[in-house]
């Protein structure tokens, strides 16, 4: 086999000696290449009326869903809406470092591709479904405003129907016009990643029935009576998570995404960010 003509390298030296390409690796990551340029070119599609091109179910992108690592930012607001979507969940929550890019420019619509889902979340991540009281909610709420955990400064993104979470003299938060109640209990969308404790939800301090745990406690899918508040199981019935986001997309029944819409603050009266 020869070395495709697209291929560019430098020159390779491991401990004085001028390393040499491998042919057959080079046909194998050019095949590998081929395959996935092809996956990640499909654009995000729309169901629509029978004989519909490909062009005319594509949605659009309108004005950049930027991202920030400690703000909540609209990349985050968006990846955080399709998970909930996607379960049925009464929330979703996205770590801001589980995010890699910037959707989307500014100065024209851009259409969307599975591929630019894939640079925005690189991790093979599953989705996971937890269930919690509205006081437990809170704490991970503060959790993710707490940068003294982990003595960095990422902040959680969080969606739900109207939405609303107020910081000053304490965290409350609203749905749907409604406050959750300490008792409340509520479901949330989010990543197999923060479900087992990333980005300081290992710090968690709860009761799982009569129990006091630390973190999140997993259990089966299929076992309804262990899903208690406390507690998380993996959706192994779904895609994973940036596929489901992509499929959520163009679930939306829209040509669209308003970067204005996705750039609403959620967080407000008193919460950083």
């Amino acid at each position: 086999p020869k070395i495709p003509n697209n291929w560019r390298a430098e020159e390779v030296w491991f401990k004085d000696r001028r390393m040499n390409p491998d042919l057959e690796t080079c046909r194998i990551f050019e095949e590998i290449r081929s395959q996935t340029k092809k996956i990640k070119e499909q654009p995000v599609l729309r169901s629509g009326p029978p004989g519909a091109s490909e062009e005319e179910r594509g949605v659009e992108l309108r004005g950049a869903l930027t991202y920030a690592f400690a703000a909540q930012n609209p990349s985050g607001n968006m990846v955080a809406e399709m998970m909930r979507r996607s379960l049925g969940a009464d929330l979703g929550l996205q770590n801001n470092g589980g995010l890699r890019v910037t959707l989307g420019r500014d100065d024209r619509p851009t259409k969307l591709l599975f591929g630019d889902i894939f640079t925005l979340l690189p991790f093979d991540n599953m989705l996971a479904e937890i269930k919690v009281t509205g006081a437990q909610l809170k704490e991970m709420i503060a959790i993710g405003l707490d940068d003294r955990l982990d003595g960095i400064t990422e902040t959680f993104s969080w969606a739900g129907d109207n939405l609303e979470i107020k910081c000053r003299g304490g965290i409350k938060v609203f749905l749907g016009g409604e406050e959750v109640r300490d008792d409340d209990i509520k479901t949330i969308a989010t990543s197999d990643y923060l479900a087992d404790g990333g980005s300081g939800l290992a710090e968690l301090r709860l009761r799982v029935g009569d129990r006091e745990v630390q973190g999140l406690q997993q259990v089966n899918q299929g076992d309804e009576r262990a899903f208690v508040p406390g507690t998380f199981r993996l959706r192994t019935d779904k895609p994973l998570m940036r596929r489901a986001v992509f499929e959520e997309i163009g679930n939306l029944g829209r040509d669209s995404i308003s970067a204005s819409f996705y750039g609403r603050k959620n967080m407000t009266d008193g919460c950083p960010g």
